[in-house]
């Protein structure tokens, strides 16, 4: 009998994982960035629609790179239609984070992860992503997304090359 109630005790102390003990509104904010990923790798243009707010804005990767709710639906919609076939994301880590001052205070939803992306052309990319949401009411209202353009352009083949003012007349 005390072997049965200490597995019983190990599996109440186990069984209860910081999971179950965060708030519905956090785990809503964790689903809306869930479903939103999940819209890129099904090309679902309606529910992304859906889950982003009107007055949306995405800032990244670049660091003067802002992107509205239209252009980003815009740049989805190129992008598959010229480029990519599919995008298949493998979670790394979601979880929420707090920043109590300045004009990013508020939760954020870390989304972290690797991509694979087939191309049209056949070649295939992998790279790290990191994304960071601002979520309210159901939508994401910000966005701020890392990831390696110059890994991902190297994949794809291109050659980085210095500027034309520092390569002697001989190319070095």
């Amino acid at each position: 009998m005390k072997n049965l109630i200490l597995v019983f005790l190990i599996f109440i102390v186990f069984g209860c994982s910081s999971e179950n003990d965060i708030s519905t509104d956090a785990r809503e904010k964790l689903d809306v960035v869930d479903q939103y990923i999940k819209t890129i790798e099904k090309k679902d243009i309606d529910r992304m629609k859906e889950l982003l707010a009107e007055d949306f804005i995405s800032y990244g990767p670049g660091f003067k790179t802002e992107v509205t709710k239209a252009h980003n639906i815009t740049d989805w919609e190129k992008s598959w239609e010229e480029r990519i076939v599919s995008m298949k994301y493998k979670r790394v880590y979601i979880g929420l984070i707090s920043i109590e001052k300045g004009k990013l205070a508020g939760e954020w939803v870390t989304e972290w992860g690797e991509v694979t992306t087939l191309y049209k052309d056949g070649k295939t990319v992998k790279f790290w992503f990191n994304g960071l949401y601002k979520v309210a009411d159901g939508k994401i209202m910000e966005a701020r997304v890392v990831f390696d353009n110059m890994d991902i352009l190297n994949q794809l083949g291109y050659k980085f090359m210095p500027p034309t003012d520092i390569i002697d007349e001989s190319g070095h």
